[in-house]
Order: structure tokens, then sequence, then C-alpha cells
């Protein structure tokens, strides 16, 4: 073998190696986790509780302002982000361990998190393009409320 070759080899066995070390480390990462998860996606998990409960909260909100026409577009972009991060869950949950304390089953969602993953950072991209999207209109709804009150104000002292 030449040495080109020979020294590919060997750094495709050191890549092999490491991969197998970090997934073992996720393993027992998921072994040893009270819910299942490995740490990444439990704080994924957590800023989707998050999101949601933030989301929930605007919608209470504007259902006690003064409606104008962003507020559809807040509505619908607030259902979609609920969607979204419920979607994201379920994604979650498929890759959460089933039997605590079996390393057979950490195993097992370990290896769905990897199958998974390009599914999560699509969802979780959704979600943050949604937020910005929603972030605007929330802008948009307040200025609007804003000089409506400043015009209503005036008419008012007329």
């Amino acid at each position: 073998m030449d040495p080109i070759s020979a020294l590919s080899f060997a750094v495709n066995i050191l890549d092999l190696v490491d991969k197998a070390i970090k997934g073992a480390k996720t393993v027992i990462e998921v072994y040893n986790s009270a819910d299942g998860l490995n740490s990444l996606h439990q704080t994924i998990d957590n800023g989707a509780n998050s999101v949601k409960d933030i989301v929930e909260d605007i919608q209470n909100c504007q259902a006690k302002a003064p409606y104008n026409r962003a507020d559809d577009k807040v509505q619908q972009i607030s259902k979609t982000i609920l969607s979204q991060c419920h979607e994201l869950q379920s994604v979650l949950d498929e890759c959460r361990r089933k039997k605590p304390g079996s390393l057979v089953s950490a195993t097992l969602a370990t290896l769905k998190v990897w199958h998974k993953s390009q599914k999560i950072q699509e969802v979780q991209g959704r979600i943050i393009l949604s937020r910005a999207e929603l972030f605007n209109w929330i802008v948009i709804s307040t200025r609007y409320v804003f000089v409506y009150r400043k015009t209503m104000g005036r008419r008012n002292s007329d």
C-alpha cells in the first residue's frame, strides 16, 4: 500500500473511532437521562414549551386589545407556530428512550436522533422564521393601535 493510501486509511479509522466515541457518549447520556433525551434535545424541547407559552400569552393579550387587520395575521402566525412546536415535540418524543434503564432502548433512541436530526433542524428553522414574522406583525399591530389611539385622542379633544 502506498503511503498516501495508508494515511487516508488511518484517517478514516480515526474518524470512525471518533464517531463511535461520540455515539457511545450520547447513548450513555440518553441512558442516564430522566426523560429519555440527551441534553441538547431536552433544551430544544424546553425551548419549544417556552415558545408555546409566549405565543399563547400573545393570543390572550391580543383578544383583549382593540381589533385591527394585523391581528388576523398575528393569529394565523401564532397558530402556525403552535403547530410547528407540536410537530417538533412529536419528533423529539419519537427519539425518547422507551424503557428506562435499558441500554438497548438508549441505543435505539440515539439512532433515531441521528436519523431525525435533519427533520429537527428543519422544524426549528421554520419556527425561527415564523417567530421573526410574528414579531414583525406584532410591531405593525402595535403601531396601528398607537396611531389609532393618537388619532382618536385628537378627535375627542376637538
